[in-house]
Order: structure tokens, then C-alpha cells, then sequence
């Protein structure tokens, strides 16, 4: 298991520099496109980069919300609890690890959490009935 984490804390560091450099990038792509706002004058050309804009704070947003992931995955291996489920407690499978280094859920857990999620979007977007 020791070898598994290891290898694990590398390839999470490896991702959180990957993240960390693209929101960055993204961060330069918005000021960049904020600028283009500012000097474009027909509001026919704003349609575009506003979309561009939409793509890449969406972009950013995931790419946040993987590095704070990534973050809370390479604490737990200071603490001594990576690859244990947040929900049951059980470890979670190497296999899974090698594929989502940063796994907080075994696959099980995973799946109910997204069952149940998936429950609750489609109980916002339905409409109310009298």
C-alpha cells in the first residue's frame, strides 16, 4: 500500500502544478477577453466573447473545484487516511485510486451520492403543480 500512495502523492502533485498553471491561463483568458469587452464597440461582437467568457469561467470553476480535490486528497495522505471512503470508511480500491487519484467515495458510495444527487436536480426542475 505504501508503494500505491506513493506513486499516488506524485501523480496528485503532478495534477495540482497542471491545475494550478491552467487557472492561471484561465484567469489571463478572462482579462483578456474582459479587455476585448471594453474595446469592442458593436454589441453584435460582444455575443461571441461573451460566450468565451462563459466557456472559460466554467472551465476555471472545474478546474477549481478538481484542485481543491486534488488538495484534500494529498492532506488526507499526510494524515494517514487516503484511500479510505469518506462515506463507509471502507478502503477504497487501487483500482479506482489509478484511475480518480483524487477519489474521495468508493465506487458504491460514489454512485449513491450521485443517484441521490441526480434525485434532488430533478426534483428542483419539476414543475409545481396545484
Amino acid at each position: 500500500m505504501d508503494e500505491l500512495i506513493d506513486e499516488m502523492k506524485k501523480r496528485l502533485l503532478a495534477k495540482q502544478a497542471e491545475l494550478r498553471r491552467e487557472l492561471g491561463q484561465d484567469v489571463v483568458s478572462c482579462r483578456q477577453i474582459g479587455e476585448a469587452c471594453i474595446e469592442t464597440r458593436d454589441a453584435i461582437d460582444l455575443i461571441p466573447l461573451g460566450e468565451e467568457r462563459e466557456i472559460v469561467h466554467h472551465r476555471g470553476n472545474s478546474h477549481s473545484i478538481i484542485l481543491r480535490m486534488v488538495d484534500e486528497a494529498l492532506v488526507r495522505i499526510n494524515v494517514g487516511s487516503y484511500g479510505i471512503c469518506l462515506n463507509c470508511g471502507e478502503e477504497i480500491p487501487a483500482s479506482r485510486l489509478n484511475a480518480v487519484p483524487w477519489a474521495r467515495f468508493c465506487a458504491a458510495c460514489q454512485a449513491r451520492l450521485e443517484r441521490k444527487s441526480g434525485q434532488q436536480e430533478v426534483a428542483r426542475s419539476a414543475p409545481i403543480s396545484f
